[in-house]
């Protein structure tokens, strides 16, 4: 049976019944497009994930194509020390990212 794990909601009940009670009211009736995100190609401009319309809270999925003996030793990891397979990658996936976008910082310099 797989480790199934529960997590704290993000609000309170309060917090969530005020919200769900709040009335949305469009800005306007014409048709919105989404700004385009900036490309972040040159110096000084603004980096995607900077756009105003980036949300923290929103997650968005990425799978991932591992060969299977790398599979199984994620498994194997996470049947021996309790942590998801999910929480191990991103431990090791941000600090890669964000040196990565460093190392690029310091080449475009």
């Amino acid at each position: 049976m797989a480790n199934l794990r529960t997590r704290r909601p993000r609000l309170n009940p309060d917090s969530f019944i005020t919200a769900a009670e709040t009335s949305f009211e469009p800005q306007s009736t014409a048709v919105r497009s989404r700004p385009a995100r900036a490309t972040g190609k040159g110096r000084g401009d603004p980096k995607p994930w900077e756009a105003p319309d980036v949300r923290a809270d929103v997650t968005k999925p990425f799978n991932l194509r591992l060969p299977e003996p790398l599979k199984l030793k994620l498994d194997h990891i996470r049947a021996q020390t309790r942590v998801s397979v999910h929480e191990f990658v991103m431990a090791a996936l941000v600090p890669a990212v964000e040196a990565e976008l460093e190392r690029l910082q310091r080449k475009q310099r």
